[in-house]
């Protein structure tokens, strides 16, 4: 169902949700990052500040038990941004 990419994105928001949150909130920090060399974008500040001005489409009302959901939604997001498509090269959808 789903690949081993998927898989690990999940594992890590499930284990980092409450820390991954917040970075996203603020558009940077430790977990943001890791989240960031998961879909291998290499531009960390793009990604957060893509990540935090989509917060809340991308998290709230969700818990950890949204890993897959969350992926498919942060899969858009660089889907819907030229810049993100460029350097973000493990997108799972």
């Amino acid at each position: 169902m789903y690949g081993d990419a998927s898989v690990r994105k999940a594992s890590f928001i499930e284990g980092n949700f409450q820390t991954l949150i917040s970075d996203a909130a603020r558009g940077n920090g430790e977990q943001l990052n890791t989240f960031a060399a998961l879909y291998g974008c290499s531009e960390h500040s793009l990604f957060g500040k893509t990540i935090q001005g989509n917060f809340n489409q991308l998290f709230l009302n969700r818990n950890e038990n949204d890993a897959f959901k969350i992926i498919e939604d942060v899969d858009a997001v660089i889907k819907a941004s030229p810049a993100l498509q460029a350097t973000c090269q493990k997108i799972t959808i």
